[in-house]
């Protein structure tokens, strides 16, 4: 087994791990609002064309 440890991290490099792994998380929760949204609009825009909504109205 290897006895020596390992050397300390640089502040830099912390924050850059910390920065890549900050963007992807923020880089995904806007994909799924974004899709979330679309999602939403596509379906309010169908709304009046399905037969059930016209029935109720």
């Amino acid at each position: 087994m290897n006895d020596m440890a390992k050397p300390p991290r640089s502040r830099a490099a912390k924050w850059t791990r910390r920065g890549f792994i900050g963007a992807g998380v923020l880089a995904g929760g806007a994909l799924l609002i974004g899709v979330g949204v679309r999602s939403a609009i596509r379906l309010t825009s169908w709304a009046p064309r399905w037969p059930a909504a016209r029935a109720s109205s």
